[in-house]
């Protein structure tokens, strides 16, 4: 099979519909603006194109990966349809509307009507103030009327959260993603679940729970905790006994009406009885509880949203230099080139950002800002927990809860070591811990198999899949490489970069100049990015005195003209700033290629005085570096292979080995090929090694070899995209007893913070000594008792050969 991983070009025609553009990416589908040729209009369709289960093929047939894949893949098509039909049933303004639904090249399409505007998620995450009670109210009384009229139909949404509710450009609110819908009759959800932490009520845990409109009013007010406090509420099951939940009224006191917050606290209680029962309910009250309706909300309810066009108030510095402003303008385009040569150097996927600040209506994700590649946007992880906590005998919810946590945090922890080599994250692993491991706001939905699997080695296991927020996880990896000094970036051959900025008063003709200052503010973010900075006058042929060549040489030239109008009546002189022409490009001196060349003036109009336009510009082009060269020009560092083992005994050690790839580090995605003889698998992973030159053994077999034995894995062919090894006849016997009984490999390269969270009990403890005894060592060293007493009967009783 040959695999293209692009999606539909543009001109492909879908039965009436021409593609235009994408407009967004996720591991779930791909959304595409096309244009009606009946109709002679605009549309949203979405594509079902799950990244996990499915490739397209040349003929731009979509296909399941494997005969393995087949009945996810079908399970969620029927999901995707579902959500088509429950849509098509449904007719609200603040409901999105689906026009049609078809199937054709081996999936299913959902045609929409093409709005504007953000989801109050990516809102949410851009507002620098808390929001106020007259612009809740207007959005939540319209989608109020829409979730009712969902009730109504007898549906269920069971995925309320910010990044479902979009607001259009005029502040009028949708309601998105039925993907989870169900009727309120119930139907088989299948093996999988999919909701959202911190929305998602007790009743969504639990495969007997109760569920009906109050399910969806939970989900509810729990967006409107999370507007009010900044945060989404304890997940429900943590509240069940001790519920540690500051309430809204206390949290939001002074700030908001108590009338606005009383509710908020009723529908988020953990018991569905003592919520409201239906909107119309929740809106006007009950036995002397105060609903929404008795809120004092803005005659006119429907509010602007806040701009969807991001623009950062710029500092004014009157009076200075040309070469000074410049500086702070070509910084801002040189910070975006500097982090798409980190990210060319070591990243797999990188987002896409629409043509305009906004996104539109049925686009998946809510990256701020952009989409990642849809191969590249969803990570599989392996949540794990030990067995032996005996909480969870007495509370089996929290046993789910801790397991998806875990899930959560591996699906990130994957996502940093696509940036940070496992060296200087072992290193920091508590400050990335404190500062991005446990940020589920990073993650779109998880889906997990809502079934876990308990082991012989005393773990509970459970699969699970999530979509990251790439951008806004890039971000905080550089604010930390910045803000804190960490050696978090790898620069991947620790490239040399240099740096030219030229400036030009167009109006004067006066000619170019050099200058050092704005060179100097640009080097200084380039040395914050973690790459060396070299001087311009060594770009060409090397530096004079034998220093090294450069690898990339930024070079940058902008002219701004003045444009001055006298009032006539006042005689007072108006002077608006615009620019004439701008060129930025970046060259790779290795092969003299431009790797990125951009002239084009951006429609960006007039301003009033020389910093503004400057920032302002400064911001539009590093706007458009990000769109055009992120998505086009950069390679990804995501390797697929194939990985053939031979002399596999059965299925069941096949399903082992599955698992045990799945939760590996370097490993993105595992999907299981058609095998003859022993077991084979599709295995997406990227490399961790020092200059990313790691190999597939080093990297992915590496860890297996630790659990199974040095000796048991031996190479046939090492190809890049073809990877044979043979189970020796020694190890297949007692194959299955070792993948059983101790713990996932993953587990020796882990560090000893997760091994001291990780372990409940000293038998666990133990099996993790023999299987990492570096990090055991470690966790003994400062002082914890489990690891200490676990260490001297692992030394006696080791029966593996590491």
């Amino acid at each position: 099979m040959t695999e293209h991983r692009g999606t539909l070009p543009p001109g492909y025609e879908l039965e009436e519909y021409r593609v235009e553009s994408v407009l967004g990416r996720g591991g779930f589908g791909v959304t595409y603006l096309a244009h009606d040729s009946r109709l002679d209009q605009q549309v949203a369709i979405k594509e079902y194109l799950p990244c996990q289960f499915a490739v397209r093929e040349v003929d731009s047939t979509v296909v399941p990966r494997s005969t393995a894949d087949e009945a996810e893949f079908h399970r969620f098509l029927d999901r995707f349809l579902r959500e088509a039909r429950t849509l098509a049933k449904l007719r609200h303004p603040n409901i999105v509307r689906v026009l049609r639904y078809f199937e054709g090249l081996g999936t299913a399409y959902m045609v929409m009507e093409y709005e504007r505007g953000k989801s109050l998620g990516q809102i949410l995450r851009e507002l620098t103030a808390p929001a106020d009670s007259a612009w809740i109210c207007g959005w939540l009384l319209p989608l109020l009327d829409g979730l009712a009229a969902v009730h109504a139909a007898n549906f269920l949404h069971r995925d309320v959260k910010p990044d479902n509710i979009f607001v259009r450009t005029d502040g009028t609110p949708l309601l998105l993603d039925f993907g989870a819908a169900r009727s309120v009759a119930g139907e088989s959800s299948g093996l999988t679940t999919v909701y959202t932490a911190g929305y998602a009520p007790i009743e969504q845990y639990s495969p007997d729970g109760k569920q009906g409109p109050w399910t969806d009013i939970y989900g509810m007010a729990a967006v409107l905790y999370r507007i009010i406090t900044g945060k989404p509420p304890i997940e429900a099951p943590l509240r069940s006994q001790n519920d540690a939940l500051v309430p809204a009224v206390r949290a939001g006191t002074g700030r908001y009406d108590a009338r606005l917050l009383a509710p908020i606290d009723w529908a988020l209680r953990v018991d569905e009885r003592a919520r409201p029962q239906s909107v119309a309910e929740w809106r006007r009250g009950r036995d002397g509880a105060p609903g929404l309706d008795a809120v004092l909300c803005p005659e006119a309810p429907t509010v602007v949203a806040p701009e969807l066009h991001d623009r950062s108030e710029p500092r004014r510095a009157g009076g200075r230099r040309w070469q000074t402003r410049a500086g702070a303008a070509v910084a801002m385009v040189v910070v975006v080139i500097a982090a798409a040569l980190l990210v060319r150097l070591r990243s797999p996927t990188v987002p896409r950002v629409d043509d305009h600040a906004s996104s539109a209506v049925g686009a998946p994700g809510g990256d701020a800002g952009g989409f990642v590649d849809v191969a590249d946007s969803a990570i599989s992880a392996l949540g794990m927990v030990d067995g032996t906590d005996a909480r969870y005998a007495a509370n089996p919810e929290l046993l789910m809860v801790d397991l998806r946590s875990d899930a959560r945090q591996q699906v990130i922890e994957k996502a940093v070591g696509i940036f940070v080599q496992r060296g200087a994250l072992l290193e920091h692993y508590e400050s990335l811990a404190k500062e991005i491991f446990g940020r589920g706001e990073l993650l779109e939905r998880l889906v997990d198999d809502a079934q876990p699997r308990r082991s012989d080695d005393g773990l509970v296991y459970l699969p699970a899949a999530a979509e990251v927020r790439f951008q806004d996880l890039r971000k905080i990896v550089f604010r930390l490489s910045r803000d804190e000094r960490l050696a978090l970036i790898s620069a991947q051959g620790d490239p040399l970069i240099s740096v030219t900025v030229s400036v030009r008063d167009a109006e004067r003709g006066s000619p170019i100049e050099r200058s050092p200052l704005a060179e100097n503010v640009i080097k200084q973010r380039i040395r914050d990015f973690g790459f060396r900075v070299a001087s311009p006058r060594d770009a060409g042929s090397g530096d004079r005195d034998g220093g090294p060549r450069p690898d990339f040489a930024i070079e940058s030239e902008a002219k701004l003209k003045t444009l001055r109008h006298t009032l006539p009546a006042s005689g007072l002189t108006i002077e608006k700033y615009v620019l004439t022409s701008w060129t930025v490009k970046c060259t790779d001196r290795a092969s003299d290629e431009d790797i990125y060349f951009d002239n084009r003036i951006p429609d960006s109009g007039s301003w009033a005085d020389e910093d503004r336009a400057l920032q302002e510009i400064g911001t539009l082009i590093a706007d458009a570096f990000s769109r055009d060269f992120f998505a086009e020009h950069l390679p990804h560092a995501s390797r697929n292979s194939r990985l053939a083992i031979h002399g596999v005994p059965s299925t069941e050690a096949a399903g082992l080995l599955r698992r045990e790839l799945l939760g590996l580090r370097s490993v993105v995605h595992v999907a299981t090929a058609p095998a003859g003889d022993g077991a084979r698998f599709d295995v997406r992973w990227y490399d961790q090694g020092p200059g990313g030159e790691q190999s597939f053994d080093g990297t992915v077999l590496a860890p297996l070899r630790r659990k199974l034995g040095r000796d048991c894995l031996v190479a046939e062919s090492d190809a890049s995209a073809d990877v044979a090894v043979r189970l020796s006849t020694e190890c297949a016997h007692d194959l299955l007893t070792k993948l059983a009984t101790l713990p996932a490999a993953a587990l020796s390269e882990a560090s000893a913070e997760r091994l001291g969270a990780l372990a409940r009990s000293l038998e666990t403890m133990r099996k993790l000594a023999l299987l990492n005894p570096d990090g055991v060592n470690a966790l003994a060293a400062r002082g914890l008792p489990l690891a200490r007493d676990a260490l001297v009967p692992a030394a006696a009783s080791r029966k593996i050969e590491l």
